[in-house]
């Protein structure tokens, strides 16, 4: 099909996010009955992290990990509280309101653990950007209000990321010129 084709790069290579899906773990169920999300659903999330950070490091590319945010913040009603376990929030059945926050964390809990073992930049969104219901079209999308502050986070970091890039660049070409003059 044309749209495979178009995902190949000059080389007739998959480019590397078709490789990441290639290399990851299929997903791991929760228990039924489970009002949180289990552990080794938490622990097969990190191993798939680590997974695509070797990825991104056999590319030589920069690695930058974010929290999940959401608006779990007071002012969701006890009706939209309802309405999303009745969705069953990430298609996991049984899952409660609090199970969902606990599993949030856990999830974010790990993407910090897995940034920290794997030396990538760390972006904490949780908790970073405004609870209002005018940034968000639900409880984990942002709307058009919501997005340009959650980009923010991202472009600072990764500024940051190619500052310090920029920076080893200098570096190493200082060092080849100065050991290219001597004889």
């Amino acid at each position: 099909r044309s749209d495979r084709r178009a995902a190949r790069d000059h080389d007739g290579r998959p480019p590397p996010l078709a490789l990441a899906w290639r290399i990851l773990d299929p997903p791991v169920k929760n228990p039924p009955g489970r009002q949180a999300v289990d552990s080794q659903v938490v622990d097969a999330f990190g191993h798939n992290l680590e997974r695509i950070s070797a990825l991104a490091d056999s590319l030589g590319a920069a690695k930058i990990f974010v929290s999940f945010a959401a608006r779990l913040g007071e002012e969701l009603s006890p009706e939209d509280r309802a309405g999303i376990e009745r969705e069953h929030a990430f298609g996991l059945a049984h899952i409660t309101w609090d199970g969902m926050c606990e599993s949030m964390q856990a999830i974010n809990q790990k993407t910090r653990d897995t940034a920290t073992a794997v030396h990538a930049t760390f972006v904490e969104a949780e908790g970073r950007l405004p609870q209002g219901s005018e940034y968000w079209m639900d409880f984990v999308h942002l709307n058009e209000r919501g997005t340009p502050l959650f980009s923010t986070l991202i472009l600072d970091a990764a500024a940051s990321v190619f500052d310090e890039v920029a920076r080893t660049v200098r570096a190493k070409a200082s060092h080849q010129r100065e050991n290219s003059n001597t004889p």
